[in-house]
């Protein structure tokens, strides 16, 4: 930042709570003053601390998406720009960028609905002069939270058709395997269909790592709806974990609505469904289902069973702000860099993901790491690069920079994606995004460099820059990654992102100040340092490098094995994934493995790398027994596990 030895009067007047603004003490104005007014202009892991220990401070809450905390947090970030020098973006005399995001999802009381007709078939000799009357068709009111509940995504609206079963709906690509499809011959347009959830039972561990990437529920609903059908329905079977059960809608979801009206149906409904219907009960169409193929000789069009479903969920919005500033460019050049890192964390961990141990529940969860560390890079980058600026301004034209803290990272990356889709400068004239998430815990020198794979002229320039900074790197070349550089990278700019590993302080209260290396957070921003400066040239090129997507969702929708298990994303030269914490009272505890154990074999897989640890996992059925292979202090040992599904 452009810090210099006097205080700055900032106009922190107002913080925002739900949207509406409270006014704030003069003391809190004068502390964040006082705070940035004792920085240096330089990258120091003094000034790191100062920053982490405000940001990450009890006063800003866990800095829950549009929270008081966040809000703090913003005008904290807001102040260190405008003492940096940096202009304020979007033309505006401020640093925010305000975004509504999606708090929760909520049943409308009253207004969602479910019921059926089935057409009773007619006694023998039907179409005989003697014959006894057709009975009258057959209704049923189906009860909510009881029968059926709307699936999280489902679309508002109403849908009414027949109805036809499709199996698992599991439609994989030729391109991708041995193209499996569950709709294989069938004609679902403007139909109601009945998919089973999760993946057929009796999958090789290998087919089901594969089968998994287009097993998750959204995209089973969306591939129902590219079919023309006009709802959705989803039933756990009797062969799966939570047979029969509802799919829970959590308060606190933050979920768009999908394509199709969608809700998940009792295992008992879907047996009286599928009587009236004329088919197997459920467990022998889905014993049926559960092999490597789809049986092309299988009955699924359930003759006059009409289902009518009325969905209106809720989907209450809230605001909060993303805080951007502007290192100009110089020399007519219009092309910029972008520099972030999410602000946002889980507030008190209720509803939010949080691996709180036992007596640390409803804490606050500071999130030094996650991410006050990111912002504190971000910052220091800002003030010593505005400096450098100021104080030696370049003889060369040079690319603009633009500082982003983001926010609703945590709830899915909301923040960088409303920036990403309404930039304060075209993303045509970016040619690059850096970003910061979880850098506070260099340890060993590791350092985790991310993303790679989005330019061939990353290597050359990571390569460089380490020359002076001797860190051990490693260099992780997918670009698809769950924190903001995905936002940046799917629009067509290359990204890095800097990452110093996961461990047993992550998403717990424990995360706080006095847990980060702040030397060590100096040196992955002096780091990030040189690889900024060496392509703010305008002829220095990043070339953009496509990747195609492994998964259509982002995300392994039969990935239902939960073990319990936190890798340590910085393993380094590590041959197998060592385990940063284990969660208490999950099936690895259970089993005997501890933080610090080297995962070296899964369910007789060897396990290499963290990818090969996620694909053991995906092969992988609750309720089986492996054995695990670790190294724990020179020793090879063998433990067996018992995956469950997933905690809901």
């Amino acid at each position: 930042m452009k810090r210099v030895s006097k205080y700055v009067l900032l106009s922190l007047t107002a913080v925002a709570i739900g949207g509406c603004l409270r006014p704030t003490a003069g003391t809190e104005t004068q502390d964040v003053s006082a705070r940035i007014a004792t920085l240096s202009p330089q990258i120091l892991g003094a000034d790191c601390r100062t920053d982490v220990a405000y940001i990450a401070s009890d006063a800003c809450e866990g800095r829950l998406t549009g929270s008081p905390g966040a809000h703090r947090a913003a005008e904290y970030i807001a102040a260190a720009f405008r003492q940096a020098g940096l202009q304020p973006s979007f033309a505006k005399s401020d640093y925010f960028q305000p975004f509504d995001f999606t708090v929760g999802v909520r049943i409308v009381p009253g207004k969602n609905t479910m019921d059926f007709d089935a057409t009773a078939a007619k006694p023998d000799g039907g179409g005989d002069a003697g014959a006894a009357p057709a009975a009258p068709p057959q209704h049923q009111t189906c009860k909510l939270d009881a029968d059926f509940r709307p699936l999280p995504f489902s679309a508002n609206g109403a849908a009414d058709g027949e109805l036809v079963f499709v199996g698992y709906g599991v439609v994989e690509p030729q391109s991708k395997g041995q193209g499996y499809d569950a709709y294989a011959g069938l004609d679902v347009m403007g139909k109601v269909v009945v998919a089973l959830n999760y993946l057929p039972e009796n999958l090789t561990p290998q087919r089901r790592q594969e089968l998994s990437l287009y097993a998750d529920d959204r995209y089973k609903a969306k591939i129902a709806a590219d079919r023309g059908a006009v709802g959705f329905l989803l039933v756990a079977g009797p062969n799966s974990p939570n047979a029969g059960r509802l799919v829970k809608i959590h308060p606190d979801d933050s979920v768009s609505s999908g394509p199709i009206v969608a809700a998940s149906i009792s295992g008992e409904l879907a047996e009286q469904i599928l009587k009236r219907g004329g088919l197997d009960d459920l467990k022998t169409l889905q014993t049926g289902c559960d092999g490597e193929t789809v049986n092309p000789h299988m009955k699924r069009s359930l003759s006059g069973v009409r289902v009518n479903l009325a969905v209106e969920l809720e989907r209450p919005h809230q605001t909060c702000r993303n805080v951007v500033g502007i290192l100009p460019p110089t020399g007519g050049v219009d092309e910029y860099l972008i520099v972030g890192a999410h602000y946002d964390h889980i507030g008190h961990g209720i509803g939010r993901g949080s691996l709180a141990h036992q007596g640390e529940e409803g804490q606050v969860h500071n999130g030094a790491d996650d991410n006050a560390s990111g912002v504190a890079a971000v910052l220091e980058l800002a003030g010593a690069l505005s400096e450098a600026r100021r104080t030696a301004p370049a003889s060369q034209p040079q690319r603009g920079v633009i500082f982003g803290c983001w926010s609703g990272e945590e709830l899915g990356i909301l923040g960088s994606s409303h920036y990403a889709a309404d930039p304060a400068v075209p993303l045509d004239k970016t040619v690059a995004y850096f970003n910061f998430d979880m850098v506070g815990r260099l340890r060993a020198d590791k350092l985790i460099v991310q993303s790679v794979g989005s330019s061939p002229d990353w290597p050359g320039l990571i390569d460089r820059c380490n020359e002076a900074a001797r860190l051990q790197l490693t260099k992780q070349e997918d670009p698809y990654l769950p924190t903001d550089a995905t936002a940046f990278y799917t629009k067509g700019v290359p990204a890095l992102a800097f990452f110093t590993g996961s461990h047993e302080d992550y998403d717990r209260p424990t995360d706080d100040p006095e847990t980060l290396n702040y030397d060590g957070l100096q040196r992955v921003a002096t780091f990030a340092r040189c690889l900024i400066e060496r392509i703010l040239p305008p002829d220095a090129k990043v070339a953009y490098a496509r990747v195609a997507p492994t998964s259509p969702q982002g995300s392994r929708g039969g990935a239902r094995a939960y073990t319990g298990t936190v890798p340590d994303f910085a393993g380094g030269d590590v041959k197998g994934v060592r385990l940063a914490d284990i969660r208490p009272g999950g099936p690895a505890e259970k089993a005997g493995l501890r933080a610090g154990d080297v995962i070296v074999e899964f369910a007789g897989r060897k396990v290499a790398n963290l990818q090969d640890y996620q694909d053991a996992l995906v092969g992988a059925k609750p309720g089986q027994p492996v054995e695990v292979a670790v190294e724990r202090g020179g020793e090879k040992l063998t433990f067996t596990i018992t995956p469950t599904t997933r905690p809901e």
